[in-house]
């Protein structure tokens, strides 16, 4: 399962949100978090604490079976990947934190998706390995990302709604169209990066018919500017 955010869900429970494989986006109670006194309990996640459940942690779960309906019980849980790289550079943290709530927003129908599945999985993998600059890891996978769920924003839009400007759409078609290598290496300011961003939040907002709010943004927006 692919950890796309956790909430608050009693005083010693999480619910897990996440998407897998074989169920598409689901929900999952973490209990006993904490016994009295404020100590942590980790026998259900094999000598794992909560500290993995970062956004975009690939992990392994074995549920409690719920005969009764409702949301189920985490049993177990394990990482299935050691995400060093990501959970050392703050860029790259940074970068999980936008894409695990971007998803969480968006990626919201119950269905399970396979290729999807793979394309986020393939896509944390990649960043976890780049060892160049990751500036533009966010453009290239939302483009990616819009492509796969149906309203790639490449190409002659016509009549339909185009929030992007000549430029925008010239680096787009260049982010798109070359490898993912090639992608990393385009040079874009912070302002260029930041309105093409945008750009692409409200073409999403439009194909989704929803409003896309991100908390993370403003936190990307700003490591970007250094």
């Amino acid at each position: 399962m692919i950890i796309l955010h956790t909430t608050k869900y009693s005083d010693n429970s999480l619910i897990i949100h996440g998407y897998s494989l074989d169920k598409g986006r689901i929900g999952l109670i973490l209990r006993g978090v904490h016994t009295n006194g404020g100590k942590k309990r980790n026998s259900w996640s094999k000598g794992n604490s909560i500290s993995i459940l970062h956004p975009l942690n690939i992990i392994d779960v074995e549920v409690y079976e719920n005969h009764k309906g409702g949301m189920e019980s985490i049993k177990e849980y394990s990482p299935r990947f050691q995400l060093n790289s990501i959970r050392s550079d703050i860029t790259k943290s940074s970068m999980t934190m936008f894409i695990s709530e971007l998803l969480y927003r968006t990626l919201v129908t119950p269905e399970k998706d396979e290729l999807m599945y793979d394309f986020i999985v393939n896509s944390i993998l990649l960043l976890e390995g780049l060892t160049g600059s990751a500036a533009n890891f966010h453009l290239w996978f939302m483009i990616c990302y819009c492509e796969r769920l149906g309203f790639a924003p490449i190409g002659d839009f016509g009549s339909e709604f185009d929030p992007f400007s000549e430029e925008e759409k010239n680096i787009l078609k260049e982010l798109y169209s070359g490898t993912f290598a090639q992608a990393m290496d385009i040079q874009l300011n912070a302002g260029l990066r930041r309105s093409i961003i945008e750009s692409i939040i409200k073409y999403m907002e439009y194909h989704t018919g929803s409003r896309i709010k991100l908390n993370s943004l403003p936190v990307l927006q700003t490591i970007f500017r250094v």
